[in-house]
């Protein structure tokens, strides 16, 4: 393979006897061997493109809601649903999350998990603080939607869904990572 001196030495010709068609060609040769000089690819981890980025990810297992805090591996912790509201902003884990044959990089659609709700315990709303596997108590689930459903629980901004189900009921949890990675 020829090195990037011997590249540029032969376009600065071409350059000059044809500056559009020289310039593109030496865009298109030059820069794979600037990417193995470099070190990189396209496939590289979209965190090392979005260095301090918070990760997130869906749990491929399922859990009551008083198994919920123990459900994400170390380094992360349960969302609260305001953690994942925008999720442009952060990277999908899917080394640890549940993925579908078309999530690509992306987190899976329509597949719902525990959330925090960021209220006080007791309310309701989140197991008893995620101590309670009872019918009686609820917790919240969201989802990435491909379509807005009917309001079932929060208003949330697309493309988030929610749902209050029985704490009894076992769903995976949204993990987000404790710091940007």
């Amino acid at each position: 393979m020829a090195s990037i001196r011997e590249v540029i030495m032969t376009m600065q010709g071409t350059v000059r006897a044809y500056p559009v068609a020289g310039a593109l060609a030496f865009v298109l040769l030059a820069l794979p061997l600037a990417a193995d000089h470099l070190n990189f690819a396209v496939s590289e981890p979209l965190e090392q493109w979005a260095p301090g980025a918070r990760s997130f990810y869906l749990t491929p297992g399922d859990f009551a809601g008083d198994e919920v805090l123990g459900a994400c591996a170390y380094g992360y912790h349960l969302a609260s649903i305001y953690e994942l509201l925008d999720p442009s902003n952060l990277v999908y884990d899917t080394q640890l999350g549940l993925t579908a044959a078309d999530s690509g990089a992306g987190p899976i659609a329509d597949q719902a998990g525990w959330v925090r709700t960021g209220t006080a315990g007791g309310a309701g709303w989140n197991c008893d603080n995620w101590s309670s596997d009872s019918p009686l108590d609820s917790g919240l689930l969201a989802w990435l939607g491909l379509t807005p459903e009917p309001m079932r629980a929060l208003p949330m901004p697309a493309p988030w869904n929610t749902e209050f189900v029985d704490c009894a009921g076992r769903a995976h949890a949204w993990c987000v990572s404790d710091t940007g990675h």
